[in-house]
């Protein structure tokens, strides 16, 4: 059930229960807590952030702050069951100075990387 609380100022922010029950804040692209003139306004908010976890369409900001390189060499590489040549052809094109991954994606976060961009 999504809900709105007051904050400084009679500005007021939208509550909800993420997909792990945990409490959330509605937030905007980056990462920080939204701020609502009225009651109504950030419940409404709330309420289609709860839809979107429903959907599944729903992710959390505070995840998508890590970036490329940390989710590559610590998340995704090592999870891997593939060939150690398919694995050494991942790190190749990872780690080529110029041209690789590291290069390009390394130090932007995962929430900035959109389709767009990388076509």
């Amino acid at each position: 059930m999504a809900w709105a609380s007051q904050g400084p100022k009679g500005a007021y922010r939208g509550r909800y229960r993420d997909a792990e029950r945990n409490v959330q804040d509605v937030r905007d692209r980056e990462g920080s807590v939204r701020w609502f003139a009225s009651k109504k306004a950030a419940r409404e908010a709330a309420l289609d952030e709860e839809s979107k976890i429903r959907q599944g369409t729903w992710w959390d900001p505070a995840k998508g702050a890590i970036t490329f390189a940390d989710y590559f060499e610590t998340h995704w590489l090592p999870n891997k069951v593939v060939e150690v040549t398919t694995i050494v052809k991942y790190e190749a094109q990872y780690g080529c100075k110029k041209t690789g991954l590291k290069a390009y994606w390394g130090e932007v976060e995962l929430r900035h990387i959109t389709p767009t961009s990388v076509q």
